[in-house]
């Protein structure tokens, strides 16, 4: 083992930052030994990653020559790769170590006087020149201050403002005897700069912490902190900016540009608002509208701090603009040296939003209510609404810093703040003067106006929700990549999806109620039909765009007369949406080419403002719908692209979910509607996972809303799954899950059909057979649920086994054996059992009962009813056919199943429910066995539970504590006819006793008649059968047992009708069970009779005559 020195870590971390593999796993292998065992090395690591000195000296990192490092022969840039690995390797450390952990069961922990150096030690990174090292340093503070603040750290924040004001009066006085370019001025702004970094960060990573003690501890630091803080901000603030930057020259404003480390001092200013933010966030003052907070025991601070901030805000954003004037006519390389400073200036401005961002979107927050919000809102909106064309043209894929962006005067981040603040504040806003509502807000000048709401309705429609350049740009390079963005657009990214969030809100907390919906449906009216107002000019085109999408968005606060009563007078401005579908639109959407290529657009919209309102259009309309629909589906270059027929394929999907839906008006339009989708869904220019689940969802959707209708497209839409299967690269598999389920659909779709070879229902096996297989492989197991219920609904749904059915079972022992497929894998077994259950056991009947009897061996499973209810299943399968007590009773013994089910209930604690489960079982495989075959179960367990002299014991060994078990547990079935079952097979166990070999069987059976007696007691006097042994209470209410239930689903329950094949066989089978048709009074009568003569009169002595006459009374009747 290498021991740890400076030397040996220096050279270690060298190879560490080298490019060779070996190298590099060599040197982490090593430091991680160390770090485990060693505490030493973090404090190494934090030397060396803060030895900074220049060449000669002292606090110079020495590197080792020798070692062949990132940075080749440059010495700076070695040294710099050294201490950036030391100091992420103390970050993650921090992770890892800092709290006591086992590592290779050795407890490695920090002592405490160590952690105590550390945390000094780290204050270093105040003075770090280079970024990275100072950012991982920054992050290794917050982490070891959410966990040692303030047990064991409790001076941090005096420790950290104690270095904040040291650095701004050495700043000042540096600035004022050396001049502000002095090194000792630049230090100190360093300072300043990390200080105010770690500051915020420490109290983000606090304020993270959501339990109460988290809450209290930043509750405690904001009445502290935030004042003191917030004067620090003001007064760095005011000597940062110029006061009035309005009225600078050209020449004053530039230089004050020209100011030394200007970008970093504007970069400070900006952390050090972000510090007050998350103590802002955490006053109580935030809670009240009262100028005063705490009931009036200290004042509302975060409204003081609140008020204050509009002033600094406009100067921020004033001093932004003069600049910008300056810098776009400054040349390229004065821009480049001047674009931190713009950068630092645009991201101060957005963090004044995200302050008022905050303040509003915090749980019971007041801050709309304070004075001044009104204002604050008002300014931002009027920012808004003076955006242009370039800021509007800017891509949405842009960052919020980059050039582009950033010589804006207006970037599109801070017009979505202010779109994003004016949404926050309707909401709270939720009223206005003539509200009776006491909990209602009211809404203060102008927002209360009409004529404001409908003039911000109108910038909102026609300005901000237009499509940009940008958009048709995009829509015209790559249609389906461009439909999915308009699906997935996120409201804090882009501005008009922004837009549209804020005028929902707009439409439905305007007073009086539905105003801006109804002036929204007004400029619908008002546009006309595009064919008698012409289809040509782009702009006219791009607002009737944006109108359409803004009635569509606000679909619930069109007037609207059903809802709203509308008084007569009134009722012609209720929208009707229905018949402005059914015509208008549709007339619309049925334009051909001649409109124009611009016209393309109307057309998507269209398809999509259907969707909006599918559950808005009524019956006598719908056809004409369809018909558009299904028009805008086809591929016609010119008139539709993939964006548009991606729109129309989901609006037929959200037509036919709806309760309007009729399948015979929909007639007409299946086979164009199918084909349609089928051919863009089979497109080979549809690439994208959410495009291809989007058509197979509402493929789906008709397939099971149209029924039997679809049969003659079932071939056509089969032959689509294969290349649907295997065209697109979808590494999260959400393609083919829904591929799955669409399979599923049309496997249901042909369930009803009569069975033949070649057929529909055999077709689709041969598609279903490689689906499943290749879902449970284990590169694609993500699907496995999906292809386990294809699978089993595929069986239930097939009135016969076919032969790729058949070949799929050789998969079932492996899925068993998985937990989280075992109970589907069960539930597939038992379907295939209803079907073929001699072929089952004949061909896979060894491996699945090998796999069955490790689940039920497994004392921790939680699938141990899977495989009873499974077995139950097959064994009346086989009673049906006539071969109850053949095939299987091999494979229960040799697989050791039944010496796991009777083992289960004999040593195993189950619960009471689950052992009445295993009791069940039993009994039902004692009442289909011959004595001899149950004997044989009987010794076999034995010698497999560990019992010696398995024949001459297993009376006293098992058979005596399983009829304990097997008499106790009836009183825990809830089910008639399980608790039928249970006495039926105590009856076949008697009978079996009585013909047994066994002496030690026999009589341990006898002993226990008096239990048995009990139980048939209770459960013929329960229950009155007629002379076939049949009883209303015996039968399910379902036709059909339950998929995965077997014949214990019989206890109640609502379900809907199924009509499924797999259904009509259960039904037979529960008809066919012997707890219906064998009488219990006969069968009980049988088995004393025959132990009667076996045993003689000593078989009943010591049992009560009392309970013998009443047993006598019910096997009488």
């Amino acid at each position: 083992m290498v021991l740890l020195t400076y030397d040996s870590l220096v050279l270690v971390l060298q190879h560490g930052t080298s490019t060779d593999r070996s190298r590099l796993n060599l040197a982490s292998e090593q430091l991680e030994m160390w770090e485990s065992s060693d505490p030493s090395i973090w404090g190494l690591f934090l030397h060396i990653a803060f030895s900074r000195g220049t060449a000669g000296s002292t606090n110079r990192l020495r590197l080792d020559g020798n070692a062949v490092a990132y940075g080749g022969t440059d010495e700076e840039a070695q040294i710099l790769a050294v201490r950036q690995v030391a100091m992420i390797r103390f970050k993650n450390g921090v992770d890892r170590f800092w709290r006591s952990r086992m590592v290779n069961r050795t407890t490695v922990t920090i002592p405490q006087e160590e952690k105590q150096r550390l945390r000094s030690k780290l204050w270093d990174c105040l003075n770090e020149p280079h970024r990275t090292i100072a950012l991982h340093a920054a992050v290794s503070i917050n982490r070891i201050a959410r966990h040692d603040y303030p047990t064991h750290w409790e001076g941090l924040f005096d420790e950290l403002l104690q270095h904040l004001s040291n650095a701004h009066s050495e700043q000042a006085t540096a600035s004022q005897e050396l001049g502000p370019d002095s090194e000792r001025a630049r230090a100190a702004r360093l300072r300043l700069l990390r200080g105010s970094d770690v500051l915020q960060r420490v109290l983000k990573e606090l304020g993270t912490v959501k339990m109460l003690a988290g809450r209290i501890r930043m509750t405690t630091l904001a009445k502290s902190l935030l004042g003191p803080l917030s004067s620090i901000f003001h007064q760095y603030f005011v000597e940062t900016f110029p006061s009035e930057p309005e009225n600078l020259s050209a020449a004053e404003l530039a230089s004050w540009a020209s100011g030394v480390q200007l970008a970093d001092r504007v970069r400070t200013s900006q952390l050090l608002l972000r510090a007050v933010m998350h103590l802002t966030l955490a006053d109580p003052g935030l809670l009240t509208v009262s100028t005063t907070s705490e009931g009036g025991s200290s004042a509302n601070v975060a409204m003081h701090i609140f008020a204050s901030t509009p002033t600094l805000l406009s100067c921020l954003s004033s001093t932004r603009l003069c600049y910008l004037r300056l810098y776009r006519n400054a040349t390229s390389s004065e821009q480049a040296e001047h674009l931190p400073l713009l950068t630092n200036l645009t991201k101060h401005l957005l963090g004044f939003g995200k302050l008022y961002l905050a303040l509003i979107g915090k749980d019971r927050s007041k801050a709309a209510r304070w004075s001044g919000w009104d204002d604050l809102i008002l300014w931002y909106w009027s920012q808004a609404r003076s955006v242009d064309d370039e800021t509007l043209s800017v891509s949405r894929d842009t960052a919020t810093t980059s050039p582009e962006a950033l010589v804006l005067d207006r970037p599109p981040k801070f017009v979505i703040q202010a779109l994003m603040l004016l949404k926050q504040t309707l909401t709270e806003w939720r009223g206005n003067s003539t509200s009776d509502s006491k909990t209602d807000v009211i809404a203060p000048p102008p927002f209360n106006d009409a004529n404001f709401l409908t003039r911000v309705a109108d910038t909102l429609v026609e300005r901000l929700m237009r499509l940009t350049r940008d958009d048709l740009e995009k829509w015209q390079t790559d249609p389906e990549e461009w439909a999915i963005g308009e699906s997935n657009e996120s409201i804090d990214l882009d501005i008009r999806p922004a837009a549209e969030r804020t005028l929902m809100v707009l439409a439905n907390y305007s007073r009086p109620k539905r105003l801006v919906g109804e002036h929204l449906w007004g400029k619908f009216l008002a546009l006309g039909n595009a064919t008698s107002v012409g289809t040509g000019d782009l702009g006219q085109i791009l607002i009737r765009d944006a109108v359409y999408a803004a009635v569509g968005r606000c679909r619930d606060y069109l007037p609207n007369q059903d809802q709203d009563g509308l008084p007569a007078d009134e009722a012609h401005s209720a929208a009707d949406v229905s018949s402005a579908a059914a015509e208008r639109l549709v007339s619309e959407g049925m334009l051909d080419a001649s409109a124009g290529p611009a016209w393309i657009i109307i057309r998507r919209r269209i398809a999509w403002i259907l969707w909006e309102w599918s559950e808005e259009i009524r019956i006598p309309h719908r056809p004409a719908v369809y018909a558009v629909l299904v028009s805008l589906l086809e591929d016609s270059p010119g008139r539709t692209d993939v964006a548009v027929r991606l729109a129309a394929a989901k609006s037929l999907g959200a037509l036919a979910d709806t309760l309007e839906f009729d399948a015979d008006s929909f007639a007409p339009y299946i086979e164009p509607a199918l084909i349609g989708l089928a051919r863009l869904v089979g497109n080979s220019e549809l690439d994208a996972v959410d495009s291809i689940r989007s058509c197979t969802t509402s493929l789906s959707i008709l397939t099971e809303r149209l029924g039997a209708r679809i049969l003659p497209h079932i071939d056509t839409m089969a032959r689509l799954v294969p290349t649907l299967w295997n065209s697109n690269d979808d590494p999260q598999l959400l393609g083919k899950s829904s591929i799955l389920t669409f399979v599923a659909k049309l496997v249901r779709t042909v369930e009803l059909v009569p069975y033949e070879q070649n057929g529909p229902a055999e077709n689709l096996h041969h598609v279903v057979e490689p689906l499943v297989r290749q879902s449970l492989s284990n590169a694609v197991r993500l699907i496995g649920k999906d292809a386990l219920s294809l699978w089993a609904r595929t069986l239930r749904s097939t009135p016969a086994m076919t032969p790729p059915l058949f070949g799929l079972l050789d998969m079932l022992p492996h899925l068993l054996a998985l937990p989280d497929f075992a109970p589907d894998a069960c539930s597939i077994f038992e379907e295939a059992a209803m079907l073929v259950p001699v072929e089952l056991c004949l061909h896979h009947g060894h491996a699945i009962f090998d796999a069955l009897a490790s689940i039920l061996a497994d004392t921790e499973s939680a699938n141990v009813l899977s495989p009873i209810k499974a077995v139950d299943t097959l064994l009346q399968s086989l009673h049906a056919v006539g071969q109850a007590g053949d095939h299987w009773t091999s494979l229960a013994d040799n697989s050791g199943f039944f010496a796991a089910l009777v083992g289960s209930l004999v040593q195993v604690k189950e619960s009471a429910v689950i052992a009445g489960y295993f009791v069940a079982l039993i009994s039902r495989i004692t009442f289909h066995l011959a004595p001899k075959q149950l004997v044989s179960l009987l010794a076999s367990s034995s010698v497999r539970l560990s019992h010696a002299n398995a024949l001459a014991d297993v009376g006293a060994t098992l058979v005596t504590p399983l009829i304990d078990q097997w008499c106790s547990r009836f009183e825990n079935m809830s089910s008639a006819r399980r608790r039928k079952m249970t006495a039926l097979g105590l009856a076949a166990l008697l009978k079996s006793a009585c013909a047994s070999a066994s002496t030690s069987i026999a009589q341990s059976v006898a002993s226990k008649v008096a239990e048995m007696i009990s139980v048939w007691s209770d459960s013929l006097g329960e229950i009155k059968e007629n002379a076939n042994g049949s009883s209303d209470v015996y039968r399910a209410p379902s036709p059909a047992n339950s998929i995965g239930m077997g014949a214990f689903s019989d206890d109640g329950g609502d379900w809907l009708e199924d009509l499924a094949p797999g259904s009509a066989r259960a039904t037979h089978l529960s008809e066919n069970d012997p707890a219906i048709n064998v009488p219990l009074a006969s069968a009980v009568a049988d088995a004393l009779n025959d132990a009667q003569s076996v045993f003689g009169p000593a078989l009943l002595q010591g049992i009560d005559p009392l309970v013998l006459d009443m047993l006598r009374a019910d096997l009488s009747k």
